[in-house]
């Protein structure tokens, strides 16, 4: 636990990725902890005043009565800076680590995204930014403030009675270790707990994201009984684990109560004899509630806390090894890229029914400004090549070199900065047709009417009535396959990087408009190096150079 606790302060210090970030939230920990000592300061002044009420003098009972309002002003006051500073942060840490989390994916290799659900790791990750969340909340009002409330109490037990104090940490030990006891089943209980909630998640995030597919093929009985099969199971287990959780409060409340109560007894029958030790009584009393609250509340928090700690070591699996790439600059004009004997396995796990795959390019080069045909059947490599050349994929044998200078000492940025890869796999956003072409880039009209009439976007332009601005949905739900993919290609075209890499992107076009566009694109592009995978006959014809792939070998073909 003191692990997990460590963890989320490292998160939350993470988020706070600037000097004044970081100052507010040591300011809010100073807060809590001045919080702490002043609410224990209530209670005392609080026990004071009313224990003196009868024998104290009225200098002394309005003496009293000002030092219990100026400190239950300054804990007012403490609260205000509190949750002034705490709503901001509630907000930035979370945000700031979000965009951190996403880089860490952005920077992930391409054969990592084929192996794992970007959408069950932001169900995780939302999972951890909930606790952060509550965190930057509630961490210095109720666990920092808790703690120095307490030490304030042990300092105080201490002036009364050395055996006092030493009597509270001996049952705050034996009631630790009894708790403990029961804590290991517990924590058996909510992991089993978490697989089968985190299985019953991941059902339902993969279900959503294909719910056309599910409509489409008539399997709704089929989707809805596997997430019932889930959660009954998630819903059996979580029911054993609410009845252990009441177990252990119930024992955590009867040490509690029990401890208070003998000392209690104790000063209530001194009081009788003697008529000393009122203030100390009602102390007891009220610090008795405020122990139990916070008793309570870190038994939530233990629970919290493994929860965070299953989901946390699966981002942390996410996160390992993912650093941008580094390395030296290339020359600003390159003159070729050459392919040396290369040699690519994909492993069990990515082609867990095919057996491993190999694919093999022997000695190719790319000159600039070359156009490339890559052609074979489906399956062959071509779309792997694709992938090699824009260093999605390191080869496993061999090397990929740009002029004298290895692929994978190559900074990402020359890569971002120089290849436009335009897939057949189109991923359009929630926003306007305007924003899923330009992607927050200034285009000039003129410039963007020019690239959406090479690509046969004039007719969706119409039927838009010319208002670029209208949303076409979630996933591009509001236009059709074909127009999907031309979207994507004007995309890719407006970026006018030097080269292009285009993987089958007349794929679900007619003939015509397929025609027009290879045309369009080698006449206004045609001093880019271009390196396509389609059998096109209007492709073959402006292209230097063919490679062929046949069970992922690749042979030039004159």
């Amino acid at each position: 636990m003191i692990k997990a606790f460590l963890d989320i302060l490292r998160l939350m210090w993470l988020g706070a990725n600037t000097p004044k970030l970081k100052f507010r939230l040591v300011l809010n920990i100073a807060c809590g902890a001045f919080a702490g000592f002043f609410i224990f300061l209530n209670y005392y002044l609080l026990s004071t005043l009313l224990s003196g009420l009868a024998t104290d003098s009225p200098e002394v009972i309005r003496r009293n009565l000002v030092f219990l309002v100026a400190s239950s002003m300054s804990t007012v006051v403490l609260w205000w800076v509190f949750r002034y500073f705490a709503e901001f942060l509630c907000y930035a840490i979370p945000f700031n680590l979000r965009k951190y989390y996403y880089n860490v994916v952005y920077h992930k290799s391409y054969s990592w995204h084929l192996k794992n659900s970007v959408g069950y790791f932001q169900s995780m990750l939302e999972k951890v930014m909930g606790v952060v969340n509550n965190w930057c909340v509630m961490f210095s009002w109720r666990y920092v403030s808790s703690a120095v409330f307490f030490a304030c109490f042990f300092i105080y037990t201490y002036f009364i009675s050395p055996y006092l104090m030493l009597y509270f940490l001996v049952c705050i030990v034996v009631m630790v270790a009894t708790i403990r006891t029961t804590y290991n089943k517990r924590m058996r209980l909510v992991k089993e707990f978490s697989i089968l909630d985190r299985l019953f998640g991941k059902a339902f995030t993969d279900f959503l994201y294909n719910v056309r597919t599910v409509k489409k093929m008539n399997l709704l009985s089929f989707t809805t009984t596997r997430l019932e099969d889930f959660g009954s199971a998630a819903n059996d287990k979580y029911s054993e684990l609410q009845r252990h959780n009441s177990l252990q409060w119930g024992l955590q409340e009867f040490f509690i109560r029990a401890q208070f109560l003998i000392p209690l007894v104790y000063f209530v029958l001194n009081f009788i004899k003697t008529g000393e030790g009122l203030s100390t009584i009602i102390l007891l009393a009220t610090v008795q509630g405020h122990m139990s609250t916070t008793a309570e509340k870190m038994m939530h928090f233990m629970s919290e806390t493994s929860k965070f700690k299953e989901d946390l070591a699966l981002l942390a699996g996410y996160i390992d090894n993912t650093g941008a790439r580094g390395g030296v600059a290339p020359r600003r004009k390159w003159k070729k890229i050459c392919f040396r004997n290369t040699c690519l396995r994909l492993d069990a796990d990515t082609e867990r029914d095919l057996g491993i795959f190999e694919h093999r390019v022997g000695n190719f080069e790319i000159a600039r400004g070359e156009h490339i045909a890559v052609m074979g059947k489906s399956g062959e490599g071509k779309t792997t090549f694709l992938n090699l050349l824009t260093r999605q994929f390191g080869p496993c044998e061999g090397c990929i070199t740009l002029d004298d200078t290895p692929y994978n000492s190559l900074p990402q940025s020359f890569f971002d900065s120089e290849f436009t890869y335009i897939s057949q796999d189109v991923e359009l956003f929630d926003m306007s047709f305007y924003d899923n072409i330009t992607m927050g880039r200034k285009v000039s009209r003129a410039k963007l009417d020019e690239v959406l009439r090479d690509c046969c976007l004039d007719d969706l332009v119409k039927r838009l009535k010319g208002n670029l601005d209208t949303d076409i949905g979630e996933k591009g739900v509001r236009v059709s396959a074909g127009e999907k993919q031309r979207i994507n290609l004007a995309r890719g075209l407006l970026l006018d990087r030097s080269v292009l890499v285009l993987d089958e992107i007349t794929a679900n076009l007619d003939p015509a408009t397929t025609s027009h566009i290879w045309r369009s694109i080698f006449k206004k592009h045609g001093d880019k190096t271009i390196i396509a995978i389609s059998h096109e006959p209007e492709l073959v014809r402006h292209v230097g150079k063919k490679l062929r792939f046949k069970s992922g070998v690749a042979k030039p073909v004159a």
